[in-house]
């Protein structure tokens, strides 16, 4: 079989305007596109990459009052 040699990080566009369209004329009885049931949400919010908690290392995980910081 394919065995990896090297690790990378692999990038791709997809324009989900040409996956969408071709797929509605193939799946004519609607099995596969249950627009009703199925959902894809992509959040554009800038996220904080980190946050940090006050209180002991031991309560970190545990502990409903670890409060973040404010930035």
């Amino acid at each position: 079989g394919d065995e990896m040699i090297d690790e990378g990080i692999g990038y791709a566009q997809i324009d989900l305007d040409d996956c969408v369209e071709p797929k509605r004329f193939h799946d004519v009885v609607a099995g596969y596109n249950r627009f009703d049931i199925f959902d894809v949400t992509v959040n554009r919010m800038r996220r904080n990459p980190i946050r940090f908690l006050e209180g002991r290392a031991e309560d970190a995980l545990t502990s409903p009052e670890a409060v973040a910081m404010p930035e």
